[in-house]
């Protein structure tokens, strides 16, 4: 069925439960070859997985198997009782902190779909959704590499730059304006552990 990148691209819709039961709701761009490389697409606080459709469609048509994810109170994973916009700010930085769990459940899903190698992830965060990226990178080692697009020093109580310098050896492309903070947090990062940022 077309989704959203049109020319007949296969994007289904996926249902998965987190950890501790929250529903979430995603898209999964399927690969056209067997063995292909995951990526899973991080959103930025208060968005939806449709600010990285373009990036997800884009990646898909190069091979890649790829996941975007509404994390919880975001986007089609609002629900009744936890809805991003309403939160109070201390609220947020715990629902912040449990979406580590979405992201745990989104990489165990998409490793274990059909023609997708089980043991290449790719991360892309965006925003806040860097500091989730990263988090994730310190306990699974199928993730191969991350890229961070517009990452913050600390987000919702997640230290970033603290958690980036744990990650020595992993392949991390870091995008950031001039005078973005995050281009200090890259050559700190690179200084103090020799990754390739």
């Amino acid at each position: 069925a077309p989704g959203p990148g049109g020319r007949g691209s296969a994007v289904e819709s996926v249902h998965l439960k987190a950890k501790d039961e929250v529903a979430l709701e995603g898209s999964f761009y399927k690969p056209a070859a067997a063995q292909s490389p995951a990526v899973l697409l991080i959103h930025d606080a208060g968005s939806s997985r449709a600010q990285l459709d373009p990036l997800a469609d884009r990646l898909n048509k190069q091979g890649f198997a790829v996941l975007t994810l509404d994390l919880r109170g975001h986007g089609a994973s609002k629900s009744a009782t936890l809805d991003w916009d309403k939160l109070s700010d201390d609220d947020k930085k715990s629902t912040w902190s449990s979406a580590a769990q979405d992201v745990d459940a989104a990489a165990s899903w998409i490793l274990t779909q059909t023609n997708v190698r089980s043991t290449s992830l790719s991360l892309v965060g965006y925003g806040a959704g860097c500091a989730l990226a990263v988090r994730h990178a310190k306990g699974d080692e199928n993730v191969v590499c991350m890229a961070l697009l517009a990452p913050n020093a600390a987000d919702y109580g997640i230290d970033v730059r603290s958690d980036i310098q744990t990650l020595a050896g992993l392949p991390t492309y870091v995008v950031t304006s001039k005078d973005h903070e995050g281009e200090r947090m890259a050559q700190e990062a690179n200084a103090s552990s020799g990754n390739p940022y």
